[in-house]
């Protein structure tokens, strides 16, 4: 354990949430990179200049929507943890007071 209190955790099932999303948008979009890597791989070993360039095109906007996607999960997640520290700090009403 990291010695943090319960009050300083995020719920699992937020934490649950992330990882869904983290699998389901940028790992299919992942998905979707290695599909067209290997069309482009095939494409330049047959020597078929317009299917290379046209599945480098289209690897670039999934690069590119993996980037995007990975971002959003990342700011989300840092969303939770702030909430989470948040709400762990004692309220000021609260909160003893050293002179």
């Amino acid at each position: 354990m990291t010695g943090r209190t319960t009050s300083e955790t995020v719920p699992a099932m937020l934490v649950r949430d992330l990882l869904r999303r983290l699998h389901r948008e940028p790992m299919q979009h992942a998905a979707g990179a290695a599909m067209l890597l290997a069309a482009w791989e095939r494409a330049v070993a047959d020597g078929d200049l317009d299917v290379a360039v046209s599945a480098a095109r289209l690897l670039k906007a999934e690069v590119r929507a993996i980037a995007v996607t990975l971002q959003a999960v990342e700011v989300d997640g840092l969303v939770l943890l702030e909430r989470a520290a948040h709400e762990s700090m004692p309220s000021e009403s609260t909160g003893s007071s050293e002179t």
